[in-house]
């Protein structure tokens, strides 16, 4: 179907995997809305894309709110440019992907305006700071949602909501099988193969490569490790990861880009940093350790304001525990090392998450998800923004 939608659509992702995402559903708006065209905040793949990036994404890819200080200038300004475009560009909508800090204050200034907004990739606020769904169903026109219990939440605060499923069943698709994703990376058919996924955030991999790279040196010993792969985020530099590891380096690691879904194919195990990428090991039906670790001044509130019993996505869909956990002082080289090699060496611990990983698949939807999520778009532009003040100001 295709809907009489023309004009520019201002579009903000603000990390690796929200540029990714956001890429692909431009993409798919040039089926129902093919008079639209594209410009906002992003990465190489929405730039790839075809949408005008007047501010690049990976300059404010920091997280929490003690990391966060340090880009607190150029957050500013960059916000103070978008908004200044909802008054000179006049554009038909907004499309807002994750990123709640940033984005959230874009959405009000919009909704002053009368530009209806889409969030696709909600913000969990389900899981912590839950007071701004109230903001969310004041300023938001529609929550685009891919995870199967936030429509749920969103509809109860009176916010419109829709399910459409997550991104990366469409993406799992055209991803390899473990032995065809082997031979692509030029890895042997057999021996053991460790995936290390420290996160796309910079802050991120300095707080967890060296603990995961130190469980890696670990297994080498035992049970031994025949690869190491680390797929690396287009936001990432070699640099960074190499200052990252620490003093005993990259050493033994194959850093992998442009392969992520094959690389987690590929593996025996993966230490996952807890978000997106746990999901993705279980679209890989990858046995996997969650882990994370923050600045102690961001841990601490943000322990205070949780409101779920998990850390980790695929926990959080399967509504229990089935992939361990290790956060914070918990996340240590030894604990990592521990639990990767009770999935390497006991066959019983790696199918019973492989068991469980069934159950989070289909909870994720069916295929198709980004064109449903375009027709979500689309009508969540069309439908007339709730009236802000009606200052313009």
């Amino acid at each position: 179907m295709t809907f009489d939608l023309s004009g520019q659509v201002l579009v903000v992702a603000g990390e690796a995997s929200g540029d990714h995402h956001a890429a692909d559903l431009v993409r798919a708006l040039s089926g129902p809305a093919p008079g639209l065209s594209f410009y906002g905040m992003g990465g190489p793949e929405l730039a790839a894309a075809g949408m005008e990036v007047l501010h690049d994404s990976r300059d404010l890819a920091v997280m929490g709110l003690a990391e966060v200080a340090g880009s607190l200038r150029l957050a500013a300004r960059t916000l103070a440019n978008l908004r200044g475009t909802l008054e000179s560009r006049s554009p038909a909508g907004v499309i807002l992907v994750d990123f709640p800090d940033f984005n959230l204050r874009l959405a009000r200034a919009a909704w002053r305006r009368g530009v209806p907004v889409v969030y696709f990739i909600s913000p969990q606020i389900w899981a912590w700071r839950a007071g701004r769904v109230r903001q969310m169903a004041r300023w938001v026109s529609r929550v685009v949602c891919i995870l199967p219990f936030e429509v749920a939440f969103y509809r109860k605060h009176g916010a419109s909501a829709v399910y459409v499923g997550h991104p990366l069943v469409d993406q799992a698709r055209d991803a390899p099988a473990r032995d065809a994703a082997r031979q692509r990376l030029g890895l042997p058919p057999s021996g053991r193969v460790l995936a290390l996924l420290p996160g796309s955030r910079r802050q991120e991999v300095r707080a967890m490569l060296s603990g995961m790279l130190d469980a890696a040196r670990r297994l080498r010993q035992h049970p031994g490790l025949d690869a190491v792969l680390l797929p690396v985020a287009a936001t990432l530099e070699d640099r960074e990861l190499a200052a990252a590891a620490g003093s005993e380096g990259l050493g033994g690691v194959r850093l992998v880009r442009g392969d992520f879904l094959p690389a987690l194919a590929a593996a025996d195990a993966a230490l996952v940093a807890s978000g997106t990428s746990t999901l993705a090991a279980a679209m890989m039906d990858t046995p996997m350790v969650v882990g994370y670790r923050m600045n102690p001044l961001t841990y601490v509130p943000v322990r205070y304001l949780t409101r779920v019993d998990h850390v980790g996505l695929v926990n959080l869909v399967a509504g229990r525990r089935v992939v361990p956990e290790r956060i914070q002082e918990d996340f240590t080289g030894e604990n990592l090392a521990r639990e990767g090699r009770r999935l390497l060496v006991d066959g019983e611990a790696a199918g019973a998450q492989r068991l469980a990983f069934r159950e989070v698949r289909s909870r994720l939807g069916p295929p198709g998800v980004f064109s449903r999520a375009a027709e979500a778009v689309v009508a969540g532009l069309l439908r007339s923004a709730a009236p802000g003040p009606g200052t313009g100001r």
